[in-house]
């Protein structure tokens, strides 16, 4: 039900949790680049007048879904670990973090419901296609990580002979 204000920035909880699934269900990723796309997503779905608007309070919404999962133990989250990104690198924590027994339930809840909601003839969905399904993450590598795999390749193999 939490939803943002800002009519520039229309993101729920839902929709992060929802389209942060990964790796079969079993985990959840977040991160500014999924909160971005759902947003954009969701502006162009609707044929929104404005673009993309973000400001101190959709960073406190985007936190308060970290504090969320957390508090709600959905997910089990290093929030130490996110509250370093918060207030000592003044950061939007970003995570992949396994579910819990509650995040299982919460998915297969989800998906009890969208059978029903699909039987009842109140929303239609493509086949196949699931609410709460997994998700691809996707580890983008900048130049200087093209760079190191020659040099970690070196190192590796230097480090064999001495052992």
């Amino acid at each position: 039900m939490t939803e943002c204000r800002n009519k520039s920035f229309p993101i729920s909880y839902f929709d992060l949790f929802a389209n942060g699934l990964t790796n079969i269900c079993r985990s959840l990723y977040f991160g500014m680049d999924l909160a971005d796309t759902i947003a954009e997503a969701a502006l162009a779905a609707y044929e929104a007048p404005t673009g993309l608007g973000m400001g101190p309070e959709e960073h406190e919404f985007l936190f308060g879904y970290t504090h969320f999962v957390t508090e709600q133990q959905i997910a089990d989250i290093n929030f130490a670990d996110c509250l370093i990104d918060w207030y000592d690198r003044e950061l939007q924590p970003s995570f992949l973090a396994p579910l819990t027994s509650r995040g299982h339930d919460l998915v297969r809840e989800i998906g009890h419901w969208q059978d029903k909601l699909e039987r009842d003839g109140e929303i239609e969905v493509r086949a196949g296609v699931r609410v709460a399904q997994e998700g691809l993450v996707h580890m983008i590598l900048a130049p200087s990580h093209i760079e190191r795999i020659p040099i970690i390749w070196r190192f590796q193999n230097a480090l064999r002979s001495k052992l």
